[in-house]
């Protein structure tokens, strides 16, 4: 298995004080490139030694096939919201659908 954090992160994300001194040195394009994912599409998605694919709350996780592994399309990678997601989805649609208690309007 291997596990990688922050898909989306980037250089110019960072709060990073010694990260944020060097993007100003950076290339916009380069500051704003999400290098993890990179890595996740580019290098391991693309590797016939990895399957599995599941992105999870900004986690991708992939796991090494065996000789006798089937691998999964490419277009059937897993992506998972995280709970905090979800929670405040249900959250939201409960507070559109629920009429308010003691309202006066």
């Amino acid at each position: 298995m291997l596990v990688l954090d922050d898909l989306d992160w980037s250089f110019a994300s960072s709060t990073a004080p010694d990260i944020v001194a060097r993007v100003s040195s950076m290339t916009p394009d380069v500051a704003g490139e999400p290098q993890v994912r990179k890595v996740w599409e580019l290098l391991l998605q693309t590797d016939p030694r990895w399957g599995d694919f599941e992105e999870h709350d900004g986690w991708g996780i992939a796991r090494k096939l065996t000789s006798t592994d089937t691998r999964r399309p490419l277009e059937r990678v897993v992506v998972r919201p995280s709970a905090t997601a979800i929670v405040g989805a249900a959250a939201k649609q409960a507070r559109e659908r629920l009429p308010r208690f003691g309202s006066t309007r």
